[in-house]
């Protein structure tokens, strides 16, 4: 059986034989992907990390804070589903990927990684000093991401190797509106 051609009126064979007598598919949302989608998803373009190489580490750690700084969310997930660790310090201040973005006002960046990447903690101390990345925003006048960290429940009560909250470094730099929002 044939459908007629809307053109010529003259019957036509379906390319696919079965699609006489149906509807057509229901527009669906996209799937949510998590890292195991997203993983398999990415060319092979990086090797997959490993901690033994130093010289590998190394390069890891500067396409990282490249991709930190470029804001670039691809090649962060790219890194990620090649086994770089989150949660590993990537700077010689021993700080990890959301303390970076944290520090350098990157939001873009910093609600990638608390949105889409698992295992990123939002009140991780840093080895060194203990910072927050809720600290690092507010000491370098951060006014949206301190917001968006926040609303996402991070601790204001935690305290630096100073002894000093996030609150603490707003005034110490006389950030007037920071003090007021984490004063709230």
């Amino acid at each position: 059986m044939g459908v007629k051609c809307c053109v010529c009126l003259k019957d036509k064979k379906p390319a696919n034989p079965n699609i006489n007598n149906q509807l057509p598919p229901k527009e669906e949302k996209a799937p949510i992907l998590d890292l195991n989608d997203i993983k398999a998803s990415l060319p092979d373009s990086k090797p997959l990390y490993n901690p033994q190489s130093s010289l590998q580490v190394d390069q890891f750690k500067s396409d990282f804070l490249k991709a930190i700084t470029e804001e670039n969310l691809y090649e962060i997930t790219e890194l990620i589903s090649k086994g770089f660790p989150i949660l590993e310090p990537i700077s010689n201040e021993k700080f990890t990927a959301l303390h970076i973005a944290c520090k350098l006002g990157k939001l873009s960046v910093v609600s990638h990684l608390i949105e889409k990447i698992p295992g990123v903690l939002i009140d991780l101390q840093d080895e060194n000093e203990k910072w927050t990345p809720l600290m690092l925003a507010s000491i370098n006048g951060h006014i949206e991401i301190i917001k968006y960290l926040l609303g996402k429940k991070a601790r204001k009560d935690l305290l630096s190797e100073e002894n000093k909250t996030a609150l603490d470094y707003a005034k110490q730099m006389e950030f007037i509106e920071i003090m007021k929002i984490l004063k709230e």
